[in-house]
């Protein structure tokens, strides 16, 4: 009995058959015992012949080939982003799409076989000038976010169901909103998908799947330095509670999931993150290893974040002191506009076996020198000893430092405390002023 496969097959990968039995039971056969294939014709020969298929209306003979196509390996390898999705939001299935050839083709792999992509398993996600930049998975839905296009339908949304008994991803809604801008700046804060726009980080509800908009903004209170940012190039990794947006320039973004502010700024998003910015760490991409952060940075360096609150080495950089302050708002006492005399400062302070700190004054638009303590919080730890800084005392409890300060004829008064000293950490716990109110300034 002969057959001819539709078009020729590969010399090097063996071509498997199976024939039905009389009792409905596939039985493999042997290329080369069985059955013989011409590789260049396609035609499939079996020694023996079979007889008519024992179910009704169903095929009795199934051939798997393999044909390897130039380029379409390619489809797959050249992508750069991924998620897990499949029938019902299951996460069984792998979902790749970031081919710069392909800019609004997504490819899906088989269930459990991330290894192999069907031949028609893709999808045409909106328009070819708008490229698919990451995806998000809220309930049953897979929204994939894309570029900024001309008619802002930036989220497609899709559902996974089973149709005519085999899987399909179909479009069931697309969303109107902010574009996202990094292919590395979608993440899960908790239970919630956030991304990166130009107006800053946005999250994906699902009350906004079954809208048609969303205006969900989540990074409030970092917007005016965010949107100064090239966020093309950002990381985005989720960290102990923490959104960490890495961003080329060495700043790095953080929203507080335990933190939540519900701000009448911004009236369409439910709530904001409380927002920090860290500078100073150029890095390109970040992982978490047995509890610690590593971040890579883009000249091929590999560093982390210190383990040991209490080690000296956790309080620089490379061997480089790492500056730290903190700066106060004005105190501005009772009237803004009347004259005040700040007399006495003290400031309670985390105590440590090396540490130390300097307190600034912005007076008339000018900082000046208040005063310097380098040995009143510190406490003897051998295991720290350094003979420069010795001290003999041994509570480890929060230390007060108070000072007379004089700062008169003034409106107004800004406080600074910093350390530039490697090896030594700075924490504020508290501060206290005393000054006296006068007639008008």
């Amino acid at each position: 009995m002969e057959g001819k496969l539709s078009f020729g097959r590969d010399g090097a990968t063996a071509v498997t058959a199976q024939v039905m039995t009389s009792d409905g039971v596939w039985e493999d056969k042997v290329e080369n015992t069985d059955f013989t294939v011409n590789r260049t014709t396609g035609k499939v020969t079996f020694a023996t012949g079979i007889a008519a298929s024992p179910v009704m209306g169903e095929d009795n003979v199934k051939i798997t080939a393999y044909k390897t196509r130039p380029g379409y390996a390619d489809q797959i390898n050249k992508c750069t982003i991924s998620t897990l999705f499949g029938v019902a939001g299951a996460a069984d299935r792998l979902f790749v799409s970031g081919n710069p050839d392909y800019p609004n083709r997504d490819w899906h792999s088989q269930m459990n076989d991330p290894t192999f992509f069907g031949d028609l398993a893709y999808s045409l996600l909106g328009q070819d000038d708008s490229a698919v930049m990451g995806y998000s998975v809220v309930a049953d839905r897979l929204a994939a976010h894309k570029e900024d296009s001309e008619d802002g339908r930036n989220v497609v949304v899709r559902s996974g169901v089973m149709q005519d008994g085999e899987p399909a991803f179909p479009i069931v809604s697309t969303l109107q909103g902010e574009g996202c801008v990094s292919q590395w700046g979608c993440a899960y804060l908790g239970r919630e998908p956030l991304f990166v726009t130009k107006r800053g980080v946005f999250a994906i509800t699902a009350e906004d799947i079954t809208g048609e908009k969303y205006s969900q903004n989540r990074s409030s209170f970092l917007n005016p330095k965010l949107i100064e940012e090239d966020l093309s190039g950002s990381f985005a990794f989720v960290y102990h509670d923490f959104y960490w947006l890495f961003c080329p320039s060495g700043r790095v973004y953080l929203l507080d999931a335990l933190q939540k502010s519900y701000s009448k700024n911004e009236p369409y998003s439910t709530f904001q993150y409380e927002g920090y910015l860290l500078s100073g760490i150029s890095a390109r991409v970040a992982w978490e290893e047995d509890g610690t952060l590593y971040f890579g940075t883009s000249d091929g360096k590999l560093c982390k974040f210190y383990e040991d609150k209490n080690a000296p080495v956790s309080y620089q950089d490379d061997g480089a002191a790492v500056p730290a302050y903190w700066t106060t708002p004005y105190f501005s006492g009772k009237v803004s506009h009347n004259r005040k005399d700040f007399q006495y400062l003290s400031v309670s302070v985390l105590p440590g076996a090396r540490t130390g700190l300097r307190v600034d004054g912005q007076i008339a638009g000018a900082w000046k020198l208040l005063f310097e303590s380098y040995g009143s919080a510190r406490y003897f730890d051998f295991s720290q000893l350094d003979f420069a800084k010795l001290s003999f005392l041994t509570d480890t409890s929060p230390r007060t430092v108070y000072r007379k300060i004089n700062a008169r004829y003034v409106d107004k008064l800004m406080l600074r405390f910093e350390s530039d000293a490697a090896n030594e950490p700075l924490g504020i716990y508290g501060l206290t002023l005393e000054f006296m109110e006068g007639g008008h300034f």
